[in-house]
């Protein structure tokens, strides 16, 4: 027992170190960005392509840019959106972006075709995708949605998992009517009651139920995906090309560091992290409360085991395996994938993350 002690006491010391160790290269690393390029050196332009409008989950990327983080390490980011995550598959693998933000799901199928791309971290590690109903419908388990429609739009990753979701939870897939509603005109067919239940990411459209009366625990119900059998689905990630991984990994490592570095100060300080994007987005038909309050909900995405073990933004290889192996069962690949071709957490830096 002794040397059980010992040998788990060496290992905990292992641990502790190499938290240690993670912890001072982040602040290393941003001390050489600080170092390495000041004022007198010209700012790097690259573009990061967002998967839609700007919400309160994307604040932290304007706030990276308001705190000077990424001009601290030579970088200009323009900060861009498309219609869905596999035009920023597409952007990114034939290096019309630099960086963007996808779902892991799409990512997947995109490379699968060909697309040269990989995921260097997690934004949102926890799916997003969710089911969310009146509270008086009284869709409290995945069991309770057979009699009732869900609205959604038949080229999201919802429609697209759904019949898996629902198969997981034994529910008969038959008695669920799937009602094809453009994105824009899902929020008001449910809260019209054209349809039972909408199939949306919670942190994007929580606020904007909450803005017209309907709060999730008094008059609203959320199914996340993630809590029903879907724990291992990878959710929203941060991809480059295969060519900037192998060309440029410099041009990585000045842009990755700092954004999770933003991240850690907005979730100390959320206020200042919504105003950054109130203030550069001010076009955005979305309110300061709004913001913030994705913005949390995003946060609480981010609390995984793999980031208080290792660092936010940690990509879990079982997750990974879990996720694809889902999408080849679903014959929604077109050829099986290596780890290596799919991510890669080499530029991650940081201490592991403590709420």
């Amino acid at each position: 027992m002794s040397h059980q002690r010992e040998r788990h006491g060496g290992r905990e010391g292992t641990r502790n170190l190499a938290r240690q160790c993670r912890a001072g290269l982040s602040l290393a690393v941003m001390a050489l960005l600080l170092f390495a390029w000041g004022p007198a050196q010209a700012a790097e332009k690259v573009s990061l392509r967002l998967s839609f409008v700007p919400s309160g989950k994307d604040a932290i990327f304007f706030y990276t840019r308001e705190l000077g983080l990424w001009q601290a390490s030579g970088l200009q980011v323009e900060i861009g959106h498309t219609r869905g995550s596999l035009e920023v598959c597409q952007f990114v693998g034939l290096n019309k972006d630099e960086f963007g933000i996808a779902e892991a799901t799409t990512v997947m199928q995109s490379r699968a075709k060909g697309m040269p791309i990989r995921m260097l971290g997690l934004q949102l590690p926890k799916t997003p995708v969710s089911l969310i109903s009146k509270a008086k419908v009284a869709i409290r388990t995945p069991k309770d949605l057979e009699g009732k429609s869900i609205a959604l739009s038949i080229q999201s990753s919802t429609a697209v998992l759904l019949p898996a979701f629902l198969r997981q939870n034994g529910v008969d897939a038959t008695r669920v009517a799937l009602k094809n509603t453009p994105p824009g005109s899902i929020l008001p067919v449910v809260l019209a009651d054209r349809a039972e239940a909408a199939g949306l990411y919670a942190v994007s459209f929580l606020p904007a139920f909450k803005a017209q009366g309907w709060e999730e625990g008094r008059n609203l119900n959320v199914l996340r995906f993630g809590d029903h059998g879907f724990e291992r689905l990878l959710g929203v990630s941060i991809i480059t090309s295969e060519k900037i991984v192998r060309e440029r990994p410099d041009l990585v490592r000045r842009f990755l560091p700092p954004l999770f570095e933003a991240i850690r100060r907005a979730m100390r300080d959320p206020d200042a992290a919504a105003a950054s994007l109130r203030k550069q987005q001010p076009e955005l038909n979305i309110s300061l409360p709004a913001i913030k309050e994705g913005l949390l909900e995003s946060f609480r995405l981010m609390d995984t085991p793999e980031a208080r073990e290792h660092t936010l933004g940690w990509i879990a290889p079982d997750k990974v395996h879990w996720t694809h192996d889902l999408l080849a069962e679903l014959k929604m690949l077109e050829r099986r994938l290596s780890a290596e071709e799919l991510f890669t957490n080499e530029f991650l830096a940081g201490p592991p993350f403590q709420p």
